[in-house]
């Protein structure tokens, strides 16, 4: 190894990594050792002696200390190899050294398996490195008595240990969290949830086209977003009512009109009809607007049709095992079907849940019903039965029928009815996916 050696007064300057800098430029990436006098007259050993980067040395014995390495700047060097007689500098960049540091004098037995030749840049030269043999042991160092570790907080640092001196994620400008102490004595704030900008969702305001944000419902219960039977109503991350912890039940037929035993229609009071009890949660469909509708009272999301010849067109039909092979397995090919992979066929009581009869042809609510029309996708159309004029107007349950095994319940929107007698091999019937539920 070549070797340059700078006279500094009494102190060896020992050349770390570092970039060829401009005349009067300061670089703070060194460390200046200087030979010290120490009245600790020390004797030990380090076992085993943990050097990852080149091998694990046990019988190290440590003795009196050496040296005292304090980061320090230079200027541009100039240096020549004396071999060579050319001068030797690099450009090179290496992050600040560390504080203070002592070395004291280790010796290490001979090893067994001697470390390989390494090669090393620095602002010198790049060259290889031979025969190693341990000689200082460096450990950093404080001023004075005080050090991170002995429960007391000194100047410069922030915690020690489990005592945060009462700091915490929120008095440092986060979202509350663990605040830890690291290991130099400053904060750990990895642990703490950083502040949403203001007017976002999160910052725990309700603003803008919020309904709720974070525990702020903004005044809003179960029963006022129309679950009656109460509950527990939160807010999602998207800032909207989340309202799957409320108190569901099954929801009205829709029908709100009476009719005598010739079909002539009368006022409901009093006849104890349909239409007069109209018992059960009122409907609530709500168009998503990615295609899908969820049906508040159930907690089911619904697929759209669509009349574009798209995988969502309500004029495909399929046979029952291509409902699941075909079409379940297209919505579920990612990225999925308005961002859910978990479609599937509904059974015969989720489909039924789809009438209102308040309406025909189709006997569903507006949200399955609105502006169908050839080429319309699902983001701007809900379509149901082909109108005017007669189509397949059944819908595929996953529900089979008992007493006839090779068939499954189907479900008809035109007028809402059911029916079990279409083949599952044999029979074409459309498909309106589900997901969700309770």
């Amino acid at each position: 190894m070549r070797s340059v050696r700078l006279p500094l007064g009494g102190a060896l300057l020992l050349v770390g990594v570092c970039a060829v800098m401009p005349t009067g430029a300061q670089s703070a990436d060194h460390l200046k050792c200087y030979r010290i006098k120490d009245p600790l007259k020390l004797v030990g050993s380090v076992d085993p002696f943990l050097t990852p980067q080149f091998s694990s040395e046990n019988g190290c014995q440590i003795s009196k200390a050496e040296l005292l390495c304090v980061p320090s700047s230079k200027t541009n060097v100039s240096a020549i190899d004396t071999k060579t007689k050319l001068p030797v500098a690099l450009p090179f960049s290496a992050p600040p050294q560390p504080g203070d540091q002592i070395c004291y004098k280790v010796k290490c037995p001979k090893l067994i398996t001697p470390i390989p030749d390494q090669i090393v840049t620095d602002q010198f030269a790049s060259r290889t490195l031979t025969k190693f043999k341990s000689r200082l042991l460096c450990v950093p160092a404080v001023k004075g008595t005080a050090y991170c570790g002995d429960a007391t907080i000194d100047p410069g640092e922030d915690c020690e240990w489990t005592n945060l001196a009462g700091a915490s994620c929120t008095s440092l400008g986060f979202q509350p969290g663990t605040l830890a102490c690291a290991a130099g004595c400053t904060f750990d704030t990895s642990g703490c949830p950083l502040n949403p900008p203001p007017g976002s969702c999160g910052n725990g305001s309700i603003e803008g086209g919020e309904s709720c944000d974070g525990i702020d419902l903004g005044g809003a219960t179960c029963a006022s977003v129309g679950f009656p039977l109460g509950g527990a109503l939160g807010c999602n991350a998207v800032c909207a009512h989340d309202t799957s912890g409320c108190v569901r039940a099954f929801p009205a037929t829709g029908q709100t009109t009476c009719w005598n035993a010739t079909g002539a229609m009368i006022p409901c009071a009093a006849t104890g009809q349909d239409g007069d009890v109209q018992a059960g949660l009122p409907i609530t469909f709500v168009d998503n607007g990615d295609g899908t509708v969820s049906d508040e009272n159930t907690g089911l999301t619904w697929e759209k049709l669509s009349d574009d010849g798209s995988i969502h067109d309500f004029d495909n039909v399929y046979r029952w095992q291509d409902a699941f092979a075909v079409k379940i397995a297209a919505l579920n090919t990612p990225p999925c079907f308005a961002g859910h992979c978990d479609w599937r066929v509904p059974n015969r009581r989720e489909l039924e849940s789809l009438f209102d009869f308040g309406f025909t042809q189709p006997c569903v609510a507006p949200a399955f019903n609105t502006g169908c029309a050839p080429g319309c996708s699902v983001l701007a159309c809900s379509c149901t039965i082909p109108e005017p004029g007669p189509g397949i107007t059944m819908y595929w349950s996953s529900t089979t029928v008992v007493l006839q095994p090779i068939s499954a319940w189907v479900l008809e929107f035109r007028r809402g009815g059911s029916n079990f007698g279409f083949d599952k091999t044999d029979d074409h019937v459309r498909v309106r996916a589900v997901r969700g539920g309770l």
